[in-house]
């Protein structure tokens, strides 16, 4: 807990001094539950350059290691890998978390913790934030269509698009690649990914997909190919300030 709360307050520090020039959504650790909830806490609160997400919990392992929970055994193995926590406990904290405005960051990269994952969020109710999953790895056809409908973030980090091929060759199988894995998509279904919800709603995401958009009367769009340089960019985003006013923007 104290990592997580000297984190915050040097990301505010930094801000404070006009010193932050990265866009921050912060993701505590469920652990810290109980204490968001009693400060009252929100998903989407802060300001454009430092913001809060959702509690960060994690359903299995990783590939390397084969710890990544898995529908079938890996190859070569009766081994599935293992879920690293309950079904019981999981749903409890998610369902506390979302019952008091607090967006959920879940860990999966196994298809079947991927599978829990969407058992469990498709029970919560929406907040200002969309529910996310991490990694998204390894991933059934069937639970594409059913993350697109959960409408939840498809967080992927596309270094592993590289490093982590010869971890999928070895472990999940050449037969089980030509399954979509979380990059992947069927056609016609549109599994939300970082940067789809919008600037209203989580600014740092949608900056660093790189889209063309602005923060809610913060002046005139800008183009990717035409933003100002890094440097140039203000601590109140890219609008002089005392314009940037964001609706989700709560206290820090």
């Amino acid at each position: 807990m104290w990592r997580t709360k000297t984190a915050w307050r040097s990301f505010r520090r930094l801000q404070e001094s006009g010193e932050l020039r990265l866009r921050v959504l912060f993701h505590p650790p469920v652990a810290s539950l109980p204490a968001l909830i009693q400060r009252g806490a929100r998903s989407g609160a802060g300001t454009p350059w430092l913001g809060l997400g959702g509690v960060k919990l994690f359903l299995d392992g990783s590939l390397g290691s084969r710890t990544a929970w898995m529908l079938e055994p890996y190859e070569g193995s009766r081994d599935r890998g293992m879920p690293v926590v309950g079904e019981r406990e999981a749903d409890e904290a998610m369902r506390a978390a979302a019952a008091n405005g607090i967006a959920v960051t879940v860990h999966a990269i196994g298809d079947a913790a991927v599978r829990r994952a969407l058992d469990l969020i498709e029970r919560l109710p929406r907040v200002a934030l969309p529910h996310r999953i991490e990694h998204l790895q390894c991933v059934h056809p069937a639970d594409l269509a059913r993350a697109a409908r959960a409408r939840v973030v498809a967080s992927m980090q596309p270094a592993h698009l590289l490093t982590d091929i010869p971890l999928v060759d070895r472990h999940w199988g050449r037969l089980r690649q030509r399954r979509p894995r979380g990059h992947d998509r069927p056609a016609g279904r549109r599994v939300r990914r970082p940067g789809a919800e919008g600037l209203r709603r989580s600014p740092p995401e949608r900056l660093a997909a790189g889209g063309e958009d602005r923060l809610p009367g913060c002046g005139p769009r800008v183009h990717p190919r035409s933003r100002p340089r890094l440097g140039d960019v203000g601590p109140a985003g890219y609008a002089p300030a005392g314009r940037c006013s964001p609706s989700w923007a709560g206290g820090s």
